[in-house]
């Protein structure tokens, strides 16, 4: 800490001050980059001059001297290499810069390395190209940072032939700055210079030629207006080529790893899970210099890597071994070449198994007998102008999950080589990056007033120039997580942002459109639905049910059979008893084979029953109702919006405060008094309802939370309910995504078959919790602990599973049932959905143990009376119970439940499946009730107003 005196003696001295630390940077050089850095941070803090970053996206370190050999950017006197995280990649790189991580935590991490990525939680690839503008709409992402960004959905078309798209963005540009930087700072985001470099033979200078021609003016302009501020430039990473920057051009060498995944007896993965022992996925979308690499069965690694190193392309590869309490990084080289990286706090050691994969130099490679500790200063210092630039240092930040789903294996390519990505069948590669290589790697911050010192990292930028991440992400930043209790008091209004057309509302709504498709719509849905319309059309094997029914439509003459026998029809209607339905439909068809202008109809339940195809025949159908059902409600979830500038604030302050400042710690220690006051829990669970709802009314424009726990290790586990297989497991889906996407919780959805009963499902859910646990901890993620939401039957198959395995119920901090039949559902017992409909309408065969003991006996009074006589007491001790429940009354539910209450007759307040009674634990468990929720039974479906994500 400087004293007064001190500082002002520093203020007066800079120059001074700044030759002393490069004289003692000669002296003891490890020592000195720290303390150049911290210095510098100094520095910036007590200048009151404005500040403009110029954030360019790829412009490497090499092209960078060779723009200034040639002329270009003059004005930035003081350069230096800015090194990426590895791999290293946009995402990643641009969140250390901004700082969303250091200011968010775990929500503010970079989830994913591209926009098609590996889901460790699912184990499936997600590919949803989609997932490009949903993770720049989220509050957390680092594009909040930036005062200027050009159109998102157009910044593609820049990796495509043509200029116009560059000359735009710098236009933009220029203009933006000249009009808006009227603060004391300006953080201005130019995406061109990456694309330019990656797609464009020849054309990166001119580009570099009219970027600095733009610079020059806008500064020129800012200095006449008597404003001139101090310029930063900063780039998120390099660009590796096969030539030397500024000699002729050519294209990259492209490479797949099929053949190394063929060689090592592997077998590729490119949708749906991994399920198999052999399988990988690789995601790697874009033509970079490595390639992400995902397994089922983790000790398959070594020989892929082998395999791929034989190849003249790949020149490294890493991942994180997990042996117990040892974890470390392997990195294998070529020749056979072999080191372990171990850590501990800010020391590396590098531990060679054979020969020096990465080139360190021989004082600093440890071996048997002789380990060696490297502290964190000398292995920058000693790997600045190396093949591999502050390796240790960022293998080891990859390796402890800087980006969530990390690469279970990274092949790195040798720089004139890209991976053959998707984009390679639109796009050729000039130079890309990724891999730990100096080219890929090394950015640049640049000066125009300021020495800098000899490599910046990510996380040291913003000190550097003399921001902090709550300046630059203002517009956020009332979101990270504070001490609730010292929060200002709200105005009593929230501010809707009607108005509000500056660049990141006016961005934000028009991306809402695509961001929450990918709630209503899954990718994976529209995908099978549009792969199998496309191969009904093109006449596959599927084709003879679906045409046998249309046919049979064609063939009837509906108006002329009603019109001529009304009398005959009508006597279906009588006393109509929809216990009775199976029984009824049979019927019909019987009497509509009677009548000759209906009889064609009767054909389609025999086509759709009958041949090879009938399993799933329906499918396609199912799906194209859904997403016409769903249709009307997406519309109105993303047109909907305020026409007020602002609503009532609908939280109670008052309760708020004193949940956070006294309550909260109260209930912590002695959670037990919720027993007692039955009100506390409803009314906080109330209260937390509005607030979500709150978010949901104003979005985009965030504003502070006042109940934001913290959830970062906690794993929110879904299990589905009944004959969910019917909706494509859609239901409590858009709730689900909003707790990741805005608590920055991880969730997990189990693949339960709904058509199974309790005991199979709490079998499997024992399994794929004990696989996930498994999972989280061989791949160096901390143990997770689990809170599981039970919906429907869900509720029931979760609190079996508990009893089952006391490991497991050890990590669970909670169930939490929505809408489950505790005490049994009498619409279980009137009916049930007939087998052959699930068979027509779902593909996927439930197995074989579900077709003795089904999923509806689980649901009887007297199956759960049984289950509650044997076990109250085990579940009551099993973990901490809380149960939700829903009631709709008839004129307010959904027409199937209309149904269901009437096959139900049931004589309380009911959601149409199961009544308020039979929602609520058994009183001997002790569980603690948080209410009631207008709902019927299936409000969690996406073609439903029911506002899940506010709920979840």
């Amino acid at each position: 800490m400087q004293t007064p005196t001190k500082f002002r003696q520093l203020r007066r001295s800079r120059k001074i001050f700044v030759a002393l630390i490069f004289i003692a940077l000669a002296i003891a050089a490890g020592f000195a980059v720290r303390a150049l850095v911290r210095s510098q941070s100094q520095i910036a803090k007590v200048s009151t001059q404005r500040t403009l970053v110029l954030a360019v996206d790829g412009v490497s370190w090499s092209a960078f001297q060779e723009a200034q050999r040639r002329g270009l950017f003059k004005r930035f006197k003081y350069s230096t290499k800015h090194v990426a995280p590895y791999p290293s990649m946009s995402h990643p790189s641009w969140t250390e810069i901004i700082g969303t991580r250091r200011l968010f935590g775990n929500r503010g991490n970079a989830h994913t390395i591209e926009s098609r990525w590996f889901d460790l939680d699912e184990m499936r690839i997600a590919d949803d190209p989609r997932q490009v503008i949903a993770r720049q709409v989220s509050p957390y992402n680092y594009q909040r940072g930036f005062d200027y960004f050009f159109n998102p959905l157009i910044e593609p078309l820049m990796y495509l032939r043509g200029e116009k798209v560059y000359n735009r963005e710098l236009a933009e540009a220029e203009s933006a700055i000249l009009s808006e930087f009227t603060g004391d700072r300006y953080v201005a985001y130019i995406a061109g210079p990456d694309a330019m470099g990656h797609t464009h033979l020849d054309g990166l200078w001119n580009y570099l030629t009219r970027l600095d021609s733009t610079v020059n003016r806008v500064l020129d302009t800012l200095a006449t207006r008597g404003n001139a501020p101090e310029v930063w430039m900063v780039s998120d990473h390099g660009n590796a080529s096969g030539f030397v920057e500024g000699g002729k051009e050519r294209y990259l060498t492209t490479y797949s790893l099929d053949a190394a995944i063929r060689t090592a007896g592997l077998i590729r993965a490119d949708t749906g899970r991994l399920v198999r022992d052999d399988q990988v996925a690789v995601v790697t979308i874009a033509l970079a210099t490595m390639v992400n690499v995902y397994f089922a069965d983790l000790e398959k690694r070594r020989a892929l890597a082998q395999a791929a190193l034989r190849e003249p392309a790949v020149e490294l590869a890493t991942w994180l071994e997990v042996r117990g309490a040892d974890k470390y990084v392997v990195v294998l080289g070529t020749g056979g070449a072999e080191a372990h990286v171990r850590w501990r706090g800010n020391s590396y050691r590098y531990d060679s198994i054979h020969g020096n994969p990465l080139a360190l130099p021989a004082q600093y490679v440890s071996s048997p007998g002789r380990e060696k500790w490297i502290s964190d200063g000398v292995s920058r210092q000693m790997s600045l102008n190396s093949e591999y630039p502050d390796a240790l240092h960022r293998i080891v930040q990859s390796a402890t999950k800087q980006v969530e789903n990390a690469p279970d294996l990274i092949i790195n390519l040798r720089d004139g080589f890209c991976y053959k990505g998707d984009l390679g069948q639109f796009v050729r590669m000039v130079r890309t990056h990724g891999s730990l290589s100096a080219h890929s790697s090394l950015g640049i911050l640049a000066s125009t007033s300021r020495p800098l010192p000899p490599m910046v990292r990510g996380d040291e930028v913003l000190g550097i120039i003399g921001l902090t991440p709550e300046q630059v992400l203002s517009r956020v930043a009332m979101l990270r997580q504070n001490d609730a209790a010292t929060a200002e008091k709200p105005s009593g209004w929230l501010q809707t942002g009607r108005q509000d057309e500056s660049r990141h509302t006016s961005y934000l709504k028009r991306a809402r459109l695509i961001a929450a498709s990918m709630d209503y719509f899954t990718y994976d849905v529209m995908r099978a639905l549009y792969k199998d319309i496309r191969s009904r059309s093109s006449g596959g094997k599927e084709r003879s049910s679906f045409d046998a029914a249309r046919s049979a439509v064609k063939r009837a003459d509906v108006v002329g059979g009603v019109k001529n026998n009304v009398d005959t029809l009508l006597s279906l209607l009588d006393s109509i008893d929809v216990k009775a339905l199976p029984e009824r439909v049979k019927k019909a068809e019987a009497r509509a084979r009677e009548i000759p202008q209906l009889s064609p109809l009767a054909d389609i339940r025999s086509s759709l029953k009958s041949g090879p195809s009938a399993p799933g025949a329906g499918e396609s159908a199912r799906r194209v109702g859904m997403a016409m059902w769903t249709v009307p409600y997406f519309l109105d979830d993303i047109l909907s919006g305020s026409e007020e500038d602002s609503i009532p604030d609908p939280r109670d302050f008052a309760f708020a405060k004193t949940w956070n400042d006294k309550t909260r710690g109260r209930i912590g220690s002695r959670p037990a008094e919720l027993l007692a006051d039955s009100a506390l829990p409803q009314k906080l669970f109330t209260e937390i309802y509005a607030e979500r709802k709150a978010i949901r009314a104003v979005q985009p424009l965030p504003f502070p939370l006042m109940y934001d726990p913290k959830l970062d290790d906690i794993t929110v586990v879904y299990v589905p309910g009944i004959y969910g297989e019917l909706f494509d497991a859609e239901i409590w889906s858009r709730g689900m995504r909003s707790v990741r996407d805005r608590l920055g919780a991880r969730t997990l959805s189990l693949p339960i078959d709904g058509r199974c009963s309790s005991e199979r499902n709490a079998a499997e859910i024992v399994t794929a919790l004990r696989a996930d646990t498994r999972r989280r901890i061989e791949r160096g993620y901390p143990r997770p602990d689990y809170l599981i939401i039970g919906y429907s039957k869900g509720g029931i198959d979760a609190t079996q599973a508990l009893l089952m395995a006391p490991d497991v119920a050890s990590h669970v901090s909670a169930l939490v049932t929505l809408a489950t039949p505790h005490k049994g559902s009498p619409v279980a017992e009137r009916s049930d959905i007939p087998p052959e409909l699930m068979r027509w309408s779902v593909s996927a065969a439930p197995k074989a143990a579900c077709d003795t003991a089904g999923a509806s006996h689980s649901l009887w009074a007297s199956t759960r009376a049984a289950f509650w006589s044997a076990h109250t007491q085990e579940v009551a001790r099993a973990t901490r119970n809380f149960s939700v429940s829903f009631v709709s009354d008839m004129a307010s539910a959904h027409p199937w439940m209309k149904i269901t209450k009437r096959i139900g007759e049931f004589s309380e307040p009911n959601d149409g499946v199961v009544a308020l009674s039979s929602s609520r634990f058994p009183m001997a468990v002790q569980a603690i009730d948080l209410g009631t929720v207008a709902a019927d039974h299936i409000s969690g479906r996406l073609a439903s107003s029911f506002p899940q994500d506010a709920f979840l």
